[in-house]
């Protein structure tokens, strides 16, 4: 009897545990580049000095903060700009001509920017 309430107590407390395995939450954590007003309209007016070509991305894709950038899309460096808080980062021009801050290890958009101002 005693054996059988172990048992039954074993089997519970594994049943249990097995839910919580089974749980699972999933938190993303999207990434952004904090950039000051004034350091936006450096980054504008560079890019509309550079006259860099829209690019196509695939037409289901969404560009925002978050997104992974495919590989065949060219990116520029933002290095000339002698800032060294941006030179780490890229950035394309999108088709609807904003422009795109992306880390360019991991093709992460950070940023995205009215070109417009």
């Amino acid at each position: 009897m005693r054996r059988s309430m172990l048992l039954a107590g074993a089997v519970v407390l594994l049943s249990g545990s097995a839910a919580f395995a089974q749980t699972t939450v999933t938190t993303t954590t999207t990434r952004t580049l904090d950039m000051p007003a004034q350091q936006e309209v450096v980054v504008r007016d560079y890019v509309t000095r550079q006259h860099p070509a829209p690019v196509v991305i695939e037409r289901h894709m969404t560009v925002r903060p978050g997104s992974i950038i495919p590989e065949d899309v060219e990116l520029h460096p933002l290095r000339a700009l002698g800032d060294p808080d941006l030179a780490r980062y890229d950035y394309f021009v999108s088709p609807d001509h904003k422009i795109v801050i992306v880390d360019p290890g991991s093709r992460e958009v950070l940023r995205i920017i009215d070109q417009a101002g």
